[in-house]
């Protein structure tokens, strides 16, 4: 579920963001360790999940271009109870 945390951010700069988080999609976590000391490299939010967010800002900026939020609504007709 999106947080719309871009949500305000120009569109040009969505469009960087994305082609940044898109380029960081086959990157690894980083860890090393010597002697005591460690060294981590990760990032602040999985790349996946800054393209959802950022998907988000951009169907609020034009969602017949990038596309509008989808819902979906699940139903279990099984336990259904007549009143």
């Amino acid at each position: 579920m999106a947080l719309g945390i871009y949500v305000g951010v120009p569109e040009d700069t969505l469009l960087q963001y994305k082609a940044d988080a898109l380029a960081d999609l086959g990157k690894a976590v980083t860890s090393y360790s010597d002697s005591g000391t460690s060294v981590n490299k990760q990032f602040g939010m999985p790349p996946a999940t800054r393209i959802l967010e950022i998907n988000y800002a951009l169907s609020r900026i034009d969602s017949s271009r990038y596309g509008g939020a989808h819902t979906s609504i699940q139903v279990n007709w099984d336990s259904r109870v007549d009143l």
